[in-house]
Parts: C-alpha cells; sequence; structure tokens
C-alpha cells in the first residue's frame, strides 16, 4: 500500500463509479438517479450488464446518456465490477449496487479524504447492523472479526485494488466476494477512513429465504478457504469463525423455522467446533414449530 506523507488535494479527486447490472430494470434508474444528483459530479458512470434477461439495458441507455454501458456474458458481481475496473479511467474506483442509492453529498464528503494517507473511504449505510458502523480501524484482524465495509458506500484507490488483482471471480463466493476483496487488501496493510454518516441507503437482501441463507453460507465457508490460501490465519481462529458463521445461520434458518437445514448447520458447527450454545440450538430443532412460535409470540407482547 501507499504510505506517503499527507499531501492536501490540489484538485478533485478523479471517481468512477462502476455498477454492477443483473435484471435490475426495476431499480437502476433510481440508484442512477442518485449518482446523478451527487454535488460532487464522478468523473464517468460505467454500467456493466452482466447478462441481464430484463430490460435492464433498454431502461439505461433510453434515459441515461451520458452512462457507459458495457453487455457481458454473465460472470457474477465480482466478474462484472472487475471489467468496470479494468475500463475506468479515474484514479478512485466508487463501488455502487443497482438497487442502493447515494445521498447528494456522498462523493464530496468522501473526496475530503481522498489523499494519499488512505487507500480506501466508505460511509455508513442505512438497513445494516452497528457492526458495520465502525470507525476507521482496518487491520486484517478487524476485518476477519467483521466485514465493516458496505460495498455501495466504499471508494478505493484504483491501484489498490488491481495489486491484489481485482474481485475473485469464483463463482462459489458470490454473495462475498465483495468481503474476500477487503480481506486481501487489509492483508496488505489497507488504509481506511470511515465517514461516520448515512450516505447510502442500502437494500438488504432477502435472508428469509432458507435457500438463500444456505447459498450465503456456504459462500462464507468458501470464502475462509481461500483466504487462508493467501493469509496465514492460526488454526483456532479459522475454527472460531467457522463455528460462529454455522451459529449465525443455523440460528437465521431456526427463526425461519427451516428445521431441517438448521438442524444439519448447528450439526456440521458442533462437528467443527463444539459449544454449549450450538448443542442447544441443534436440540431446539427438535421442538415442535408451535411451541417456537408461541414463544416467538409471547415475548413479543
Amino acid at each position: 500500500m501507499n504510505t506517503a506523507t499527507h499531501q492536501p488535494a490540489s484538485k478533485s479527486p478523479t471517481i468512477s463509479v462502476v455498477i454492477p447490472a443483473f435484471n435490475a430494470e426495476r431499480t437502476i434508474s433510481r440508484t442512477l438517479e442518485s449518482v446523478f444528483a451527487q454535488t460532487l459530479p464522478p468523473t464517468e458512470v460505467l454500467v456493466i450488464d452482466d447478462g441481464s434477461r430484463d430490460n435492464t439495458v433498454d431502461v439505461v441507455r433510453a434515459a441515461f446518456p451520458a452512462v457507459k454501458l458495457v453487455s457481458q456474458t454473465n460472470t457474477g458481481p465480482g466478474g462484472a465490477r472487475n471489467h468496470g475496473i479494468s475500463l475506468a479511467a479515474g484514479e478512485w474506483i466508487a463501488f455502487l449496487d443497482a438497487d442502493d442509492t447515494w445521498r447528494p453529498e456522498k462523493l464530496q464528503r468522501q473526496a475530503e479524504s481522498m489523499t494519499d494517507d488512505f487507500d480506501l473511504v466508505h460511509t455508513h449505510a442505512s438497513n445494516t447492523s452497528d457492526a458495520m458502523r465502525s470507525g476507521d480501524e482496518s487491520t486484517f484482524a478487524a476485518v476477519w472479526r467483521q466485514n465493516p465495509f458496505v460495498t455501495s458506500s466504499v471508494v478505493v484507490r484504483k491501484s489498490a485494488i488491481e495489486a491484489v488483482s481485482g474481485f475473485n471471480e469464483d463463482r462459489r463466493l458470490i454473495g462475498v466476494e465483495d468481503y474476500n476483496l477487503w480481506l486481501r487488501l487489509a492483508a496488505r496493510g489497507l488504509r481506511s477512513k470511515c465517514i461516520a454518516e448515512v450516505l447510502v441507503d442500502y437494500t438488504p437482501a432477502d435472508n428469509n429465504l432458507s435457500s438463500r441463507i444456505e447459498h450465503i453460507l456456504s459462500a462464507e465457508l468458501a470464502n475462509i478457504a481461500h483466504v487462508c490460501e493467501v493469509v496465514n490465519i492460526p488454526h483456532d481462529d479459522i475454527r472460531a469463525k467457522q463455528s460462529a458463521l454455522y451459529d449465525e445461520y443455523a440460528m437465521a434458518l431456526l427463526h425461519t423455522r427451516d428445521m431441517a437445514a438448521a438442524r444439519r448447520c448447528f450439526r456440521e458447527g458442533l462437528r467443527e467446533h463444539p459449544r454449549p450454545r450450538l448443542a442447544l440450538g441443534w436440540m431446539a430443532t427438535f421442538i415442535p414449530t408451535s411451541v417456537l412460535n408461541f414463544k416467538r409470540r409471547a415475548l413479543s407482547k
């Protein structure tokens, strides 16, 4: 990473906005309107259509002629972002998902910190947990413990992304390919700055679907395996991370009342790292759903 001392910016930074879009016809207009409403306009806006089967391309082409629109066969969000990065002219890359929006002063506030002191500048976002409203700590240990970055809030130096060869395009990582990149950047000494303001309106994925919960758990576990290939992580830290993931996603499945899937997750978690909490969760999957729902209703009163 660049270790130069702080130099005040003499002019506005050059910022390329990269938006991967897949079947985004219902949301892409709102997303792009928020970009063109910025008080600090970006240098360029690239939409990478990732093999959409709806009218995403037509919507962008008709309403946003200033956008650099590129179509490709479907590779997933990591591949689409990499394509956008490769075409970008800006020194900084601002990521935005096709169903999120920015508040008007977002880039203006971040530009104040786009100096030689930092490689990545991010902000707070709506609809996120307190864990993703962290400060400036971006050591590998901190990022390994909890992903602090909402991708649509991140502006990152293009040269920093290129130094780690961009997003990993392995389809097993879809859903966590951004977290994989942040971990690899952190391992190289990432210097980040958090603007502690909600400047992004984030649209959470529908995590109530059991199939999605199991998919993301699988992606998270694949991410651990990949990161361990490039970073030396103590075995106990790996096991603790795996156990925490099984715990988190098994509890999510239990909440949706998918008892069979929850039972599988708790069982795998117990196999990896036995803990009383996992054992109690596993036993809870044998309780009749009517009893669990009665308890939920009682606690909500």
